[in-house]
């Protein structure tokens, strides 16, 4: 029984070592060189936005409960599924005008070259202290903790949807 749960628990691991080294290679200006399960295409689609192409449409329900357990809200409307942080979207699901709709989940994530982020991105990351307003210079403890996050919550997603 041990060795099954230690297994299980590695696997679990692997997965989320992979996205967020995935994610890694792409802010290293590197292509991803292995994908989680369940994930068909990373990519960059901004300076500041990361598309995670799934291999079938996202469970919104199940993308929602996790974020919400995360300590996220959520909001749906006439659009997708967005994941919230204090009035800032995270994440969401792509909509019917997104490349791959509703099998698209976008993250919006702190980016490395924090000097060329829109002024909006700016803002949150001076709310979030990843960006000292009087000086400018980032603390990449609180860079890196708001990205991990960010991609804990997707890591769970894929390793409840495809387990």
């Amino acid at each position: 029984m041990r060795n099954v749960r230690s297994t299980a628990t590695q696997s679990k691991r692997c997965r989320a070592a992979n996205l967020l080294q995935a994610i890694s290679d792409l802010f290293d200006g590197r292509t991803p060189s292995g994908l989680p399960t369940g994930i068909e295409k990373i990519e960059r689609v901004t300076l500041e936005a990361v598309r995670l192409k799934f291999e079938d449409e996202i469970d919104e329900k199940l993308l929602g409960r996790i974020a919400e357990e995360e300590g996220y809200t959520t909001e749906k409307g006439s659009f997708a599924l967005r994941v919230v942080k204090d009035g800032t979207i995270v994440a969401r699901v792509g909509s019917r005008s997104d490349a791959g709709a509703g099998s698209d989940l976008y993250l919006y994530l702190f980016p490395p070259e924090m000097g060329e982020i829109s002024i909006y991105g700016r803002i949150v990351a001076q709310r979030e202290a990843v960006l000292d307003p009087s000086t400018g210079e980032k603390n990449l403890g609180n860079l890196y903790l708001f990205n991990l996050k960010v991609i804990k919550l997707v890591s769970r997603y894929i390793e409840q949807r495809y387990a």
